[in-house]
C-alpha cells in the first residue's frame, strides 16, 4: 500500500496519546486539588516565592467575578509588558537583525494575538521580531495564554464541584498551569526536539556560502524551546517562516510525530481531569469519547479528501494522475500524515502551519472551518473544553424537555438563568465572525470588482480563526490598518467574552447543592447520551454556519464536483 507508513504513524500517534491521557490527566487532578506528588519538593518553594512576590493568600478562594476580574487584570499586564517591548525593540538588545520597532496597530495586533492564544502573524517572525522581543514578549505570552485558558477550565469544574460559590484562586491556577505543568513539559519537549535536530541556540543566524558563490543567512535561535510551548499550549505561530513545515522546526518524520502528539495532549487531558477532580471518571470518558470521534471523523476527512486530488487536474486529458493532492504538502511526510498533522494543528485551535493551507482542496478548508465553528473538538487547552461544557449543558436542557424531567447535570439543576449564559456564550462565536466578514465585503479594502468563491473563503477562513483563537491563515494580505484593527478586535471579543461567559455559568452551578437524581432522568455517563450530544453538536454547528459555508468553501466545492 502507497500510503501504509503514513497511516501507521497515524494509528501511533492515536495510540500514544490514549496511552498518555490517563497519566496526564491524573497529574493535572492532583496538580489543582492540592493532592501530593512527588515533584511538590521542586515546586512549593518557587511557588511560595510567588506568592509573597505578587502579595496573594494561595488559601484564599474566589466566586467567579473576583476571578474574571484578576484572570483580565492579569492578561492585561502581560499584556501591555509585550506591547512596550515589541513598540520599542530597536533600542533594546540582541537585535541581531535589525529590526525596527513595530508600528503601534501592528505591535498591537501581534500583543493581542499572542494574549489571546491566537498567535496569528502579520509579520515576519524572522526580519521584524528581535531576539529580545522573542524571549521576554513573545515567549512569555505564549505560556500566559495557555496558563490562563487552562485555568479557566479548572475553575469551570470546580463550578461544577463545588456548592460554596468559590470557583478557585485565579493566581494559584495560573501559577501552577505554569510552574507544574507547562513549563516541565515544555523543557522536556524542548530538549527531545533539539536532541532530533531542531536547532536551539542564542546565535540567531548561520551565514551559509551557496554553490554560486553567493552567501545566505541561515536562521537559528530558540526554535525549539518556542516550538515546545507554541504546539504544548495550543498557541501556534512559528518561530521562522513556514512554521512547522519549515524543515529547521520538523527536521524528521520522528518530529512531527511528536509535534503531532504534543497539540492533543494538554486538550484531551484536561477532559480526563475532569472525571478525576469530580470522582466521576463515567462522566469524563462519555465526553473524550464523543470528542474523539468527532475529531477522528474531522482530521480523517481532510486526509481521505486530499489523498483523491484535484477533481479538476484529473479531469484532464493525458495529464498523468498525481495520485492526490501534494500542492502545498511536505512530501517528506507525505499527502496523508501532512494532512492529518494540520487538521490536529487546527482542531486543537493551534493553528501552527504544516500543509499550505491555501491549497487544500475546498472539502477540507469545510472540514476545517467547521473544527474552529466548534471549538471543542477538543478545541484549546482550557478553552476548548469549557465550550464542550456548555454544549454538554444545553444538550441537558433540551434532552430533559423532550423527556419531561427536570433538566440536571452532576446532580445540579439547570435553571434559566445557565441556558441564558450558555446561549450568550455559544452565539458570541457566530457574531463575531460572521459580522467582521459582512463588513469586509462592503468597505471591500481590496477595491475588487468582485470577489471569487475562493476569496471569500480566504476573507472568511481570516475571522474565523482569529474569533475562534486558532491563527492558521490561509494567506490573506492582511498586514494593513484596516486587518489589524478588525483582527485585534475579534481576537478581544472571541477569546474574553467566552471565558467570562464560562466563569458566569461555573460560578451559577457552584451555589448549588448537588441532589439526587429523579428517576428516569437523563444519564449523562451513557452511550446515549454520547451519541444524542454528538447530534446537538453537528446539528447547532450546522445551523449557525451553513450559510456563511455557502458563498464561500460550498460554493467552491460545489464548481469542482463538476470534474468529479
Amino acid at each position: 500500500m502507497v500510503y501504509l507508513t503514513e497511516f501507521i504513524a497515524i494509528f501511533l500517534t492515536i495510540f500514544f496519546l490514549w496511552l498518555l491521557i490517563p497519566i496526564l490527566g491524573r497529574y493535572i487532578a492532583r496538580v489543582f486539588t492540592d493532592k501530593p506528588t512527588k515533584l511538590d519538593i521542586i515546586f512549593y518553594p518557587i511557588e511560595e516565592w510567588i506568592y509573597k512576590l505578587i502579595g496573594t493568600n494561595p488559601s484564599e478562594q474566589m466566586d467567579w467575578k473576583e476571578y474574571a476580574i484578576a484572570m483580565l487584570f492579569t492578561n492585561l499586564f502581560f499584556g501591555l509588558f509585550a506591547f512596550v517591548i515589541l513598540s520599542y525593540q530597536s533600542s533594546l538588545p540582541m537585535n541581531y537583525f535589525s529590526s525596527s520597532n513595530m508600528g503601534w496597530s501592528l505591535a498591537m495586533h501581534t500583543t493581542i494575538s499572542y494574549l489571546t492564544n491566537t498567535n496569528f502573524q502579520h509579520f515576519n517572525p524572522v526580519t521584524q521580531i528581535s531576539m529580545f522581543s522573542e524571549l521576554f514578549a513573545i515567549m512569555l505570552l505564549l505560556f500566559v495564554s495557555p496558563a490562563t485558558g487552562m485555568s479557566v477550565g479548572i475553575a469551570f469544574i470546580r463550578g461544577m464541584k463545588n456548592v460554596n460559590g468559590k470557583i478557585g484562586n485565579f493566581y494559584v491556577d495560573f501559577i501552577r498551569s505554569i510552574t507544574r505543568i507547562l513549563l516541565p513539559m515544555s523543557f522536556l519537549f524542548a530538549l527531545l526536539l533539539s536532541i532530533l535536530g531542531v536547532p536551539d541556540t542564542f546565535t540567531p543566524f548561520l551565514l551559509l556560502h551557496t554553490i554560486n558563490g553567493n552567501t545566505a543567512l541561515l536562521p537559528l535561535g530558540v526554535n525549539s524551546s518556542h516550538t515546545a510551548i507554541e504546539l504544548l499550549g495550543t498557541n501556534g505561530g512559528g518561530y521562522i517562516n513556514g512554521g512547522n513545515s519549515n524543515p529547521l522546526s520538523d527536521p524528521s518524520g520522528t518530529t512531527i510525530f511528536i509535534e503531532t502528539l504534543m497539540m492533543l495532549l494538554l486538550p484531551f487531558s484536561v477532559i480526563d481531569a475532569f472525571g478525576q477532580m469530580i470522582k466521576k471518571r463515567n462522566e469524563s470518558r462519555i465526553l473524550l469519547l464523543v470528542v474523539f470521534i468527532l475529531f477522528l471523523f474531522g482530521t480523517l476527512s481532510v486526509t481521505l479528501i486530499e489523498m483523491q486530488g484535484n477533481p479538476f487536474l484529473l479531469s484532464i486529458p493525458h495529464l498523468v494522475a498525481n495520485n492526490g493532492n501534494y500542492f502545498g504538502k511536505d512530501t517528506r511526510f507525505g499527502i496523508p500524515y501532512s494532512s492529518f498533522a494540520q487538521a490536529v494543528s487546527v482542531y486543537t485551535n493551534t493553528g501552527a502551519t504544516f500543509t499550505n493551507l491555501d491549497m487544500l482542496l475546498p472539502g477540507s478548508q469545510i472540514v476545517l472551518l467547521f473544527g474552529m465553528f466548534i471549538q471543542s473538538i477538543p478545541g484549546g487547552v482550557g478553552v476548548g473544553f469549557s465550550t464542550l461544557l456548555l454544549y454538554t449543558i444545553l444538550a441537558v436542557f433540551l434532552g430533559a424537555l423532550m423527556v419531561g424531567k427536570s433538566p440536571e447535570y452532576l446532580g445540579k439543576k439547570i435553571e434559566i438563568k445557565d441556558v441564558k449564559y450558555t446561549s450568550l456564550g455559544l452565539i458570541i462565536h457566530p457574531i463575531i465572525i460572521i459580522v467582521p466578514f459582512v463588513i469586509t465585503l462592503l468597505l471591500n479594502p481590496y477595491n475588487a470588482v468582485s470577489y471569487s468563491p475562493h476569496n471569500l473563503t480566504e476573507i472568511l477562513y481570516e475571522f474565523t480563526s482569529e474569533a475562534a483563537n486558532n491563527g492558521s491563515s490561509m494567506y490573506v494580505n492582511d498586514n494593513n490598518l484596516f486587518f489589524n484593527i478588525a483582527g485585534l478586535l475579534v481576537m478581544i471579543v472571541g477569546r474574553y467574552m467566552p471565558i467570562v461567559v464560562f466563569l458566569a455559568v461555573a460560578g451559577n452551578m457552584s451555589r448549588k447543592k448537588v441532589k439526587k437524581s429523579e428517576e428516569g432522568a437523563l444519564k449523562t455517563s451513557s452511550i446515549t447520551f454520547g451519541i444524542y450530544l454528538i447530534g446537538v453538536i453537528l446539528i447547532l454547528g450546522a445551523l449557525l454556519f451553513l450559510p456563511v459555508i455557502a458563498v464561500g468553501p460550498l460554493r467552491e466545492f460545489m464548481e469542482l464536483l463538476k470534474y468529479a
